[in-house]
């Protein structure tokens, strides 16, 4: 969870928090968002941890009905989070 120090993706944001659902090959990222205005955030990402070469993996938003469209993400740049809203992301290996 986001309270967890030793996680392998991290927001470094004190007002948008993440946790992440592993498996071998995909990670659940659920992002949380307390903050009254829009945010962009990176996401850390340890990928050594993760056993993931960073050259090799993709980052999308599912489609959640009601919630969320799908989108895909360049991992180097900013995500941006909406306000007091979150976002669910996969991370793949591809």
């Amino acid at each position: 969870g986001y309270w967890v120090d030793r996680s392998p993706i991290k927001t470094h944001h004190k007002k948008i928090k993440s946790t992440v659902y592993l498996k071998k090959d995909k990670i659940l990222i659920a992002i949380g968002s307390w903050s009254s205005k829009n945010e962009y955030i990176h996401l850390d990402i340890d990928y050594k941890k993760l056993g993931f070469n960073p050259n090799k993996v993709k980052l999308v938003s599912p489609k959640i009905d009601g919630m969320q469209d799908f989108n895909n993400y360049d991992i180097s740049k900013s995500i941006n989070i909406p306000k007091n809203k979150g976002l669910i992301l996969i991370l793949s290996k591809i």
